[in-house]
């Protein structure tokens, strides 16, 4: 900016000064809005720049200090957003099977051939650990890198880093399995075994035994030995860790005092519970509850 206000004081006609002022009008306007700041600053026209310096590493010292405080909480967050990609891809494949969950039927069929439905935790965990950027080219797909991230060519507000993608147009992302389902159109099943080339390993549905009735175990008054383990053993966010203990996600059981995760339907009803001891390595899943609503723990 100062070479541009040089050049202006060199011309000396009125029109040609008028003519440089309109061709550098913004240089201009920032050149004298720092020139006023500045002669505030240092009226006498000399820079202190040891001031200058030490203003500079008192701000550095200020970023370094929030950054390390929000770190926690933005780990925390990634791991909620794990939770919550789940759990939605989870629901999206009960309403999509529910049909054949009541018709007792527990494969989908599509043209070709037959893709059990009944695939491990192991098997899903395998799918959702696969590195987008990779499947995306072995699909021919092109990639642009970005920064850390790589865009897709076909959607470009969509990027991907590892395993998982984020949707900037619809502010919405998450892992593979989802992604699948969501861009190439595929069912929860079809999605893992495009993602991990495996067949289902689980057990058919037609050999399990009639379900079991669903219940909450019954509410603790407090929560606080929950707290204690989330905050202290597991190394949780405590204001994250209030918010799911206010919504009702997550709680203390009155018998024992386990912490209880619950996992809902899309309509917010409760459908699964996983139960961990605060004392102790005690884990289980509640009776009755649908393992399709599993939260990752």
């Amino acid at each position: 900016m100062k070479p541009v206000y040089d050049g202006l004081q060199k011309i000396k006609f009125e029109k040609p000064r008028a003519k440089y002022k309109a061709e550098h009008e913004a240089e201009l306007k920032q050149f004298y809005a720092a020139r006023r700041k500045l002669t505030g600053e240092f009226p006498d026209g000399k820079v202190d720049m040891k001031k200058l310096s030490d203003e500079y590493d008192e701000l550095e010292q200020a970023h370094n200090t929030t950054y390390g405080e929000f770190k926690t909480v933005r780990d925390d967050l990634h791991r909620l957003w794990k939770v919550k990609s789940c759990v939605g891809t989870a629901a999206r494949f009960n309403e999509r099977t529910e049909e054949q969950k009541l018709q007792n039927r527990p494969q989908t069929r599509q043209k070709g051939g037959t893709i059990p439905m009944n695939y491990t935790q192991a098997q899903i965990d395998r799918a959702n650990a696969v590195s987008l950027e990779d499947f995306l080219r072995t699909q021919g797909e092109t990639l642009i890198k970005s920064g850390r991230e790589y865009r897709w060519k076909e959607h470009d507000s969509l990027t991907v880093r590892g395993n998982k993608w984020f949707r900037h147009s619809q502010s919405k992302g998450g892992y593979p399995i989802d992604f699948v389902m969501e861009f190439y159109g595929k069912s929860f099943p079809e999605a893992v075994q495009l993602l991990t080339g495996e067949s289902a390993e689980g057990q058919s549905e037609a050999t399990t035994a009639p379900p079991t009735a669903f219940h909450l175990p019954l509410h603790n008054r407090t929560a606080d030995r929950a707290i204690q383990y989330l905050c202290e053993s597991r190394g949780l966010n405590k204001t994250l860790v209030e918010a799911f203990l206010l919504s009702g996600d997550i709680y203390e059981d009155a018998k024992r005092h386990n912490v209880v995760f619950v996992g809902r339907d899309r309509n917010g009803t409760p459908r699964y519970a996983h139960v961990r001891g605060t004392a102790d390595p005690f884990r289980q899943d509640i009776a009755g509850s649908d393992k399709v609503l599993s939260v990752p723990l």
